[in-house]
């Protein structure tokens, strides 16, 4: 039998590692410059960073969902992102309840309403969307690629109406779900997308993905001209072609580096957030140490102490069975 190494998509760890690259740099972007503010890099950024993070869990379906057992994946996704979710906003908003002063004292429906509309969300709404493939999957449960388009088709109606109830319009948002499905989609015909962007495609998509960016950057004037969801969907399947490029390539220390990372984007994601920015950020710490530098290197250096500390407490948690499964959701 095949190691789960073996098993293990590289190209799509290269992709999940660069996609939380991306958010961990434009988070540390917002504390980089002042508060009111944006640059142009930081609009960039945050115009796609979180459709890029749905692409990408998307992409993972077909991988955490092979089986029509409906029990046995909510089982699993319950483990995996619920109860890290809960516990890692549970230690969130303790310490904001003790050193932030914005919040108030601790209280049950300040805690409730903490978990509902938290800024910490993608864990709650990945959850949410995987819900909604179990039931779409356990309305139509058919022959496979049937079944998968029957996913799609019904996901789209289901989040709507989700939308449209006052405890669930937090946790999940249509947009946030096209770019979910469609990376599913884009999962179960992987191998012949990889063979256009790899061999047919890549070149001529990048080069037109260079111009655009430059156009972007050499038109984009501050707030006047900001990314639309046609310029989103541009520079997400541009990070696509090129991880996909990429991971085709001589591995470089750099491509096994953010790969490397790619094993790890949940828990990165839960960590950085809770404990090296939402707090300090909250606080203005950051403000009062970084000053007037320059906010676009600023950004570089803290995203990368960011991750190397992230990787370092991961390493730790790992030591431990119940840290493992409260924390990072693995076995």
């Amino acid at each position: 039998m095949d190691s789960m190494a073996d098993k293990r998509d590289t190209a799509l760890d290269l992709l999940r590692g660069t996609a939380i690259i991306i958010v961990v740099f434009g988070h540390a972007m917002m504390v980089s410059v002042p508060e009111g503010t944006r640059t142009l890099t930081m609009s960039i950024i945050q115009s796609f960073q979180m459709p890029l993070m749905f692409l990408v869990s998307g992409f993972t379906i077909d991988y955490v969902y092979p089986s029509p057992n409906i029990k046995r994946f909510l089982i699993k996704k319950i483990k995996r992102l619920l109860i890290p979710y809960l516990v890692w906003e549970t230690f969130h908003y303790i310490i904001c309840c003790i050193l932030v002063p914005e919040y108030k004292a601790f209280c049950i429906t300040g805690f409730f309403r903490e978990i509902m509309v938290s800024d910490f969300w993608f864990l709650r709404e990945l959850f949410v969307l995987y819900l909604i493939v179990g039931l779409c999957n356990f309305v139509y449960n058919k022959q496979k690629k049937v079944q998968a388009k029957m996913i799609i088709l019904l996901s789209l109606p289901v989040t709507y109406l989700l939308t449209k109830l006052s405890l669930m319009n937090q946790s999940v948002s249509l947009w946030y779900t096209l770019w979910f499905v469609g990376g599913y989609y884009l999962s179960l015909t992987k191998d012949t997308i990889e063979f256009y962007l790899v061999t047919k495609m890549s070149r001529p998509l990048v080069f037109l993905g260079g111009v655009f960016v430059i156009l972007l950057v050499a038109f984009g004037v501050k707030n006047e001209y900001l990314p639309n969801k046609e310029a989103c969907t541009i520079l997400c399947f541009l990070v696509l072609v090129m991880c996909y490029k990429g991971n085709e390539m001589q591995h470089t220390r750099i491509i096994d580096r953010i790969t490397a990372l790619g094993k790890n984007t949940l828990p990165i994601y839960a960590i950085h957030w809770c404990i090296l920015f939402s707090v300090f950020w909250r606080m203005e710490i950051y403000n009062i140490l970084i000053g007037k530098l320059p906010s676009l290197l600023t950004a570089c250096c803290i995203s990368g102490i960011w991750l190397a500390v992230c990787q370092e407490i991961i390493f730790v948690l790992k030591r431990s069975k119940w840290s493992r499964k409260l924390l990072l959701g693995e076995k």
